[in-house]
This record gives C-alpha cells, sequence and structure tokens, in this order.
C-alpha cells in the first residue's frame, strides 16, 4: 500500500487519502460513529460486501444501500428511498455515510447527507477518475 495525504483547509478542515489498496484507511475515518451507511453502485457489490462485514466485525451497524448504475441513481426518488432508509436505521449526526463509486454515486451519497443531517460525517471513496476529480474534493454534490 503507498497512499499519500493531503489536508484541505476550509471551513472544516479534511484529509484527501490518494493511493491503491487503502480501504484500511477508512477505520480511523468513521471512529466515534454507531452507525455507517455504505452507499455504493451496483457493480462494487462485492467490494460494498466485504467492507460492510468488516465494519460490522468491528462492531458498527451497517446500512448497505444500493443504488442504480451510473446517472440513474441521481433522481429524487432514489434520494427518497435513501432517506427512508437512513430515517429506519435511525441515522443521526454521530453516524458516517460513505459513498463508493464513481461520481454519480459520491453525488448522490453527497447530497444525501448534506440534506439528511447537515453535518453527518461524510467519506468518498471514489473508485472512477470523475469521481475522484469532479465529486469527490471539493464538497460538490447534486442529484
Amino acid at each position: 500500500m503507498i497512499s499519500r495525504r493531503i489536508r484541505v483547509v476550509a471551513e472544516r478542515e479534511y484529509e484527501v487519502v490518494i493511493g491503491r489498496g487503502i480501504l484500511g484507511e477508512l477505520n480511523p475515518l468513521v471512529e466515534g460513529s454507531t452507525r455507517i451507511a455504505l452507499i455504493h453502485a451496483p457493480t462494487l457489490k462485492q467490494l460494498a460486501s466485504r467492507l460492510e462485514s468488516t465494519f460490522a466485525e468491528e462492531g458498527y451497524e451497517v446500512l448497505g444501500i444500493q443504488l442504480p448504475d451510473a446517472e440513474a441513481a441521481k433522481t429524487t426518488d432514489v434520494l427518497a428511498q435513501c432517506w427512508a432508509q437512513l430515517g429506519s436505521a435511525g441515522f443521526t449526526r454521530n453516524d458516517t455515510i460513505i459513498g463508493l463509486g464513481g461520481g454519480a454515486t459520491t453525488d448522490l451519497a453527497g447530497f444525501a447527507a448534506a440534506t439528511w443531517l447537515r453535518g453527518i460525517q461524510l467519506v468518498h471513496v471514489p473508485t472512477t477518475v470523475l469521481g475522484m476529480v469532479d465529486a469527490a474534493v471539493g464538497g460538490k454534490t447534486g442529484i
């Protein structure tokens, strides 16, 4: 594993971790949470299942939310389904939402977090170049 950390200074400082094989870097980012929502693209179902198991073994309540693929995820119906699942699971500002996927997935996950409870912890795990440069850094979200 080779990684690089970049500190972003903004209203709320945060770190961007860049590298391959760095999923183990997620643990410190979710510390203090009770629940984790893992919002993911359908093509990443196996990886999402592995992460869900890992977090569950560490004592977190994990909610897996699979989105439709690509731009089909960016609709108010999909957003409402995310809100319904977050509400049913009792998500609060003390929990974490993780967006795992490309730009459409990280856009939807970020928008869901911002409109569910402003201030809820959000972690992007972009898996495409578009997700890395367009949606994951700088807080751009939208549907």
